[in-house]
């Protein structure tokens, strides 16, 4: 039965406005600074009720907090209370600016070395395999010849010749016939470079096709003697790889492009996505390049140290190349999932092989590039709040309607990922595309981030399943309420499905196997997230390369958002502590572990993921095996910031319980990327959201299918 956007958020009863923030009487003045309004302005005293305004400190700015390092500082004509304030303020005495943000500078070079690696080689290629310019100067012939010049190029350290087919040559048998001699001598002294230069000058666009040919000037039949010998020993010269006319671009070329070759060869993206012999064998040609442009004596004495520590480098290496087969990995013995995947989820829904953008050669780009291409228009949320009265503090939900009267269609419950709001770009891809289906889409935004406040001591932390419980109760009960209006409860529609990414993908599986049957979701849909996140620990490529960016965010939502609930808990080594934390991994253990009163990051871990208490498959196979409703799992192999043995036995896990969780594996596709086609920007997350809709729709025909068969 069709029903409108009023209907629904009737059914949802929800308040509009946030139910613990009071407008009014001394306890408003408490906790006006942390409400919508002032979220980021003056921070509160401690005397809050009785403080003069003229005393608060000033707004805090990025320059004030790095200028002063110590956060929040008031000026010096503020009064005792506020003196008193700053006295217990965790100052970043032993934290400067430069070790805050070192690990990042680090990461970003790298990833810069990594993401341009393949342009920056590529260029270097195409500049050993140029022509040196004055080998392709006019030459004036003698007069009465019937070609006016021939363009001499130097290639690899052999001088090439430009044929001209405009020109037409009117030359005597002999000079052909020695033309033809000495060029049939080169090619059997080098025949390799013919294949070589024209293989690189069409990769390089360097210039047409070469041919090698012979070194002798095409003069007339009658030229002297003289000259005659003088070509020929120019030839010979050239022949022999001894180009002098190379200056301090060429050697430069080649050592940035043994270099770049080196850290491609040696990086565990481009090993997976092209294998250790094909880069070996792209070192090689480098070097064989550099050989006939240089030299042997002086391309040898550059490549040996690069080649020798990349080949120790590969040796002692453990890069960690996933060993699980791509595909989707399922319990064929479940009535309602097999069903699904064998006659409503169709292949090419959930196949990615063969639709990637060529041109993102790694994991790092298909992770990287999307957010930074991808323009996403805007979607008109209705907001409400979600109350948590237990601990008198009330979560956002940002729920996106489509227009007109909405059929009994499916409504999806999202949660975005680490440190992440409403207004993500794959969020409001996936919302624009289900809006226009029909279909509504609830984002839970985590505890404290966007505009909401935690009034509390209970700040975010990614082992509380609670908020996400509470937020699926809430939607759950109004399509009851739904169900209840249009008496037709038998239906299965409107299904709830859960959609979560990255952090919020690990979230809702953690929800999902806690909760067991008492689920409020009807299906569940994750990406890029991970199933047992103490794996994380060993995964020291993300440690490196990508987490010490998401700690920095995430460290400064806390420390600017939540000082004043830091400061009750945290001493000053703890919070220096806190300050360093280069990655993700070391912010758990300094601050979200201690927190939130777990012991270490074992603990801490084991809580977080849905196989978090797992210890093998012949005992305890933990709380993975309460899993109730169809989960569905999606990760690439190539993701550079999630690892591969969070999924541990992917066909066993699957079997475990009552076979509802479904595993699916890409060989490509990054970290919450799976960007599409030549122009990914056409397309945005496209993949993703299909793959969640067309999951969805299989299970409920399949639900639809076992019932009427009962």
């Amino acid at each position: 039965m069709p029903f409108t956007k009023d209907d629904f958020l009737v059914a949802l009863d929800l308040p509009e406005e946030h139910p613990y923030v009071i407008d009014s009487g001394d306890e408003a003045e408490e906790l006006k600074p942390w409400s919508v309004a002032d979220y980021f302005g003056s921070v509160t005293l401690k005397k809050s009720v009785n403080r003069d305004r003229s005393i608060q400190c000033p707004e805090h700015s990025s320059q004030s907090r790095w200028e002063n390092t110590r956060l929040y500082e008031c000026s010096s004509s503020s009064s005792s209370s506020a003196g008193d304030y700053n006295n217990k303020v965790l100052n970043a005495d032993k934290v400067s600016f430069f070790q805050e943000i070192k690990p990042c500078l680090t990461s970003m070079c790298r990833m810069a070395i990594l993401l341009w690696a393949p342009v920056i080689l590529l260029l270097c290629i195409k500049r050993l395999t140029t022509p040196h310019r004055h080998h392709s100067e006019p030459k004036t012939e003698a007069p009465g010849s019937s070609s006016k010049w021939t363009a001499r190029n130097c290639t690899f350290g052999v001088t090439v010749t430009k044929k001209n087919a405009l020109v037409k040559e009117n030359q005597s048998s002999d000079a052909n016939q020695t033309s033809l001699n000495e060029s049939e001598s080169i090619n059997k002294s080098t025949p390799a470079m013919p294949f070589f230069a024209n293989f690189i000058s069409v990769i390089s666009c360097s210039t047409p096709m070469f041919s090698i040919e012979d070194k002798v000037d095409k003069r007339q039949p009658n030229s002297g003697p003289f000259d005659k010998h003088m070509t020929r020993h120019q030839s010979s010269s050239m022949s022999t790889g001894d180009c002098n006319c190379t200056g301090v671009g060429d050697p430069l070329s080649y050592i940035i492009a043994l270099i770049v070759s080196a850290i491609i060869m040696t990086d565990a993206m481009y090993i997976l996505q092209f294998s250790e012999t094909s880069l070996l064998s792209l070192h090689i040609l480098i070097i064989a390049i550099g050989t006939k442009r240089l030299g042997p004596k002086a391309a040898l004495l550059i490549a040996l140290p690069i080649t020798s520590m990349s080949l120790f480098t590969m040796q002692r290496q453990d890069h960690d190349l996933p060993t699980i087969q791509p595909g989707l990995y399922y319990s064929h013995s479940h009535p309602i999932i097999s069903k699904a995947v064998e006659s409503y989820w169709p292949i090419e829904s959930r196949t990615y092989e063969g639709k990637g953008t060529p041109w993102m050669l790694t994991g790092d780009t298909r992770t990287g590039l999307p957010f930074l291409l991808y323009s996403i228009p805007n979607v008109q949320y209705t907001r409400r709040w979600v109350p948590l009265p237990e601990e008198k503090e009330a979560l956002i939900l940002d729920i996106a309607f489509p227009d007109g009267a909405i059929e009994d269609d499916n409504i999806y419950l999202v949660v975005h990922g680490i440190n992440g709001h409403s207004n993500e770009g794959y969020v409001l891809d996936f919302a624009n595309q289900q809006i226009r289906s029909g279909n509504i889409v609830a984002v839970m935004v985590t505890r404290g981030l966007m505009d909401s406040p935690v009034l509390g001591q209970n700040l975010l932390h990614f082992a509380r399943t609670s908020d996400l419980a509470a937020t699926a109760r809430a939607l759950k009960s109004a399509i009851t309420k739904m169900k209840g209006r249009s008496m037709d409860d038998s239906d299965d529609r409107p299904m709830l499905t859960g959609i979560g990414y990255s952090m919020g993908a690990i979230t809702l599986a953690n929800y999902v196997a806690r909760s067991g049957k008492d689920c409020a979701l009807d299906a569940a849909v994750g990406f890029s997230g991970a199933l047992d996140t103490r794996e994380q620990v060993t995964f020291k490529r993300s440690a490196s390369l990508w987490q010490p960016f998401i700690a920095k965010a995430m460290r400064d939502t806390m420390v600017n958002k939540y000082m004043k609930q830091i400061e009750n808990k945290f001493d000053h080594d703890q919070y220096n502590e806190m300050m360093r934390a280069e990655s993700l991994i070391d912010l758990d253990r300094s601050f979200f572990a201690p927190y939130n009163n777990y012991n270490g990051l074992d603990d801490y871990y084991s809580n977080t993921g849905a196989m978090g208490d797992f210890e093998n498959f012949d005992g305890n196979q933990g709380r993975i095996a309460n899993v109730s409703i169809p989960l569905l799992m999606v990760q690439s192999l190539d993701d550079p910031v999630g690892t591969w043995r969070a999924f541990h036995e992917p066909n066993k896990v699957v079997e475990t319980g009552s076979g509802n969780t479904i595993i699916l594996f890409t060989e490509k596709g990054g970290h919450v990327g799976w960007p599409l086609g030549l122009n990914p920007r056409q397309h945005g997350w496209s993949w993703m959201n299909d793959l969640a809709s067309s999951f969805t729709n299989a299970i409920l025909q399949s639900r639809h299918d076992l019932r009427e068969h009962q």
